[in-house]
């Protein structure tokens, strides 16, 4: 009986472990360089595509500074990396990223986004113009706006996408939440309209039209379950 009780715990334990496991996640911590091409974490189907020299790898994050931007005519930049596997067909999908800024003020944007299968669609979590945004689907971005951001400091964002059926969606966003229960800075979008399709690769995201300042990047996972990043 204790053997067989010893074998039904460990079985539940193995159950457990495996389902808390992100379906991708990269702490992007990469030595220093170009992003453009770095491959770790897990969960990926290939490296990191980038437009040549505007994400720089410091070791602790990825970090795109504005003399980069200020020299493009869009001022914007954009890396993307594709899933080993599409999403599963699930009615909710977290997703989060750590981005620290640095003096940003003015027009400015950072943000972590997915894409849907074929580019139909896409929802994202990020930082615009001093507050914190949200948005997928029908909901624009100016209209995700919920949260204060100071100029400088590191800031966790966690999005949640729930899907009640094929066109019905919602998207929910927190800001350096403790856990999933957190409210004090929780905002939730109901009806965004998102189509129930798979998510097939993740985009860093950053706009700086007379902002100043830098942004990084850091940890970027997501999950079907409360992503938790490591401690600091």
């Amino acid at each position: 009986m204790g053997i067989a009780f010893i074998l039904l715990t460990a079985s539940w334990l193995h159950t457990v472990c495996a389902q808390s496991e992100p379906l991708a996640e990269d702490p992007l911590t990469y030595s220093s360089g170009d992003l453009k091409g770095q491959n770790g974490g897990s969960g990926w189907k290939e490296g990191w595509e980038s437009r040549e020299g505007t994400f720089s790898a410091t070791g602790e994050g990825v970090k795109v500074d504005r003399d980069q931007l200020a020299a493009k005519d869009d001022k914007s930049a954009n890396a993307t990396r594709r899933f080993a596997l599409p999403t599963p067909d699930v009615n909710r999908i977290y997703f989060s990223v750590e981005i620290q800024t640095s003096d940003m003020t003015g027009q400015y944007f950072a943000a972590l986004v997915l894409h849907q299968k074929d580019l139909q669609g896409a929802v994202g979590v990020g930082i615009m113009n001093g507050k914190a945004s949200g948005w997928g689907g029908t909901l624009e971005a100016t209209a995700g706006l919920f949260e204060t951001i100071a100029p400088s400091g590191t800031y966790l964002l966690v999005g949640r996408v729930d899907f009640e059926n094929d066109s019905t969606s919602s998207l929910t966003v927190w800001v350096n939440p403790e856990d999933e229960s957190s409210q004090s800075s929780m905002r939730t979008f109901d009806t965004i309209g998102l189509e129930r399709l798979p998510f097939v690769l993740a985009e860093l995201f950053v706009a700086n039209l007379e902002g100043a300042g830098d942004v990084t990047f850091r940890h970027l996972i997501v999950s079907t379950e409360w992503p938790v990043p490591p401690a600091k």
